[in-house]
């Protein structure tokens, strides 16, 4: 039987390379806020404008926009729902 619950082993894990990322990632951040702002703006956008052009290939939601809507309103309650269950066992 396990010991360890390997969502909470997972969590660890990032947290510590988080936090050995930090020492250097923070000189930066404070040095070059403008550019680390115009490339995280990029990178957003980037990824918007591709799912944009990818869900209009599909013609289930190009047709009705409806469908994909609400797809990710379930995503959305699903992530939140998880969020919710996750926060309640760091507790």
């Amino acid at each position: 039987m396990l010991t360890n619950d390997p969502i909470k082993e997972f969590d660890k894990l990032v947290r510590e390379a988080q936090e050995s990322a930090r020492k250097y990632s923070g000189p930066i951040k404070r040095r070059y806020p403008f550019l680390l702002t115009l490339l995280l703006t990029f990178g957003f956008l980037s990824i918007a404008v591709g799912f944009h052009l990818w869900a209009e290939t599909i013609p289930l939601f190009h047709e009705r926009p409806a469908v994909l809507i609400l797809i990710g309103m379930f995503v959305l309650f699903l992530t939140g729902t998880l969020y919710k269950v996750l926060k309640k066992d760091r507790e």
